[in-house]
């Protein structure tokens, strides 16, 4: 299933067990990097600005530009949701949180973060997630 929901530059693929994401970030995009008070990227993820409902829990592959550079990929579990509402501040969508950055995609998203667009400040509540039994 392949639903777009930013055309200009975002997709999602289901497959087995996975979400693929293709998305870029920039000064003015809906989707933008979320971290806590810290300001340290690593406490937080990205936020995909979508219609498309993900669950809580749900495994996601993003392949992420910034500034329409290098793609990076980067895995993430979507953490919280953003419904959409009418008269709503901000688009619907959902928080991933980071499962593991190495060092250079770290670096070149703080830098990203420092340079060319604050985060969205959110404090996750930190439940564990329950995993699904294996078929």
């Amino acid at each position: 299933m392949l639903d777009e929901y930013d055309p200009e530059r975002s997709m999602v693929r289901r497959s087995a067990g996975c979400v693929r994401v293709e998305l870029g970030v920039d000064a003015v995009s809906e989707h933008n990097f979320w971290c806590d008070l810290s300001m340290d990227i690593r406490t937080g993820g990205v936020f995909i600005a979508t219609h498309e409902p993900l669950r809580i829990g749900t495994v996601v592959e993003i392949t992420l530009r910034l500034d329409a550079g290098e793609p990076l990929i980067v895995g993430g579990v979507v953490r919280w949701t953003r419904p959409y509402f009418e008269g709503s501040d901000g688009p619907a969508g959902v928080g991933v949180k980071f499962v593991s950055l190495d060092s250079a995609i770290r670096e070149r998203l703080s830098r990203f973060v420092q340079t060319v667009r604050e985060p969205i400040l959110f404090e996750l509540d930190e439940m564990p997630l329950r995993h699904r039994a294996s078929a």
